[in-house]
């Protein structure tokens, strides 16, 4: 594995970012779907932590989590790399009600490896909706009455999509 860049003006070098839970973007979403769906007006949000972690950091996590102690190779900055982003999700956290729930660096790397090995010992390694259960659709993504298509990103959606493809 590479790291771009270990020479920015941060604690070990590495550039940092506002590592996410895929489960908390996915009810971020959730939250933005059930808003729009309520007649709120179409609107760009950020969606983050407010804080981030290093690529050192990540690495580290991971190894501790796989207890895989793999070779980092160090390498060149990639042009245009910002040293930091981190995002504010103030204005969606007060306008959304969204609420972050898994903003922990190593449950966040634990879920992801967990995940990759489900996909290996299925045999569908970098095809992650392919089978696999989205699993349950939080109440505030549930389609109302009036609005029977499944929604996409929900365990019925991808059902489906895999059921057309066979």
């Amino acid at each position: 594995m590479q790291v771009f860049g270990t020479d920015y003006p941060t604690p070990d070098g590495t550039c940092i970012r506002d590592y996410i839970h895929v489960s908390d973007l996915v009810n971020a979403h959730c939250h933005a779907l059930s808003y729009l769906r309520g007649g709120g007006e179409s609107l760009t949000l950020n969606c983050g932590y407010g804080r981030g972690f290093s690529v050192l950091q990540v690495i580290d996590a991971m190894r501790h989590e796989s207890g895989n102690d793999f070779p980092v190779e160090p390498a060149a900055r990639r042009p245009g790399d910002p040293t930091e982003i981190v995002a504010s999700a103030e204005r969606m956290r007060n306008l959304l009600g969204w609420r972050p729930q898994w903003n922990d660096l190593s449950l966040i790397v634990r879920h992801a490896l967990l995940w990759e090995r489900k996909l290996l010992a299925q045999g569908n390694a970098r095809l992650p909706s392919r089978g696999v259960s989205a699993g349950p659709t939080p109440s505030h993504c549930r389609q109302g009455k009036a609005d029977k298509r499944p929604l996409r990103g929900s365990s019925t959606f991808i059902q489906e999509q895999v059921t057309r493809r066979q």
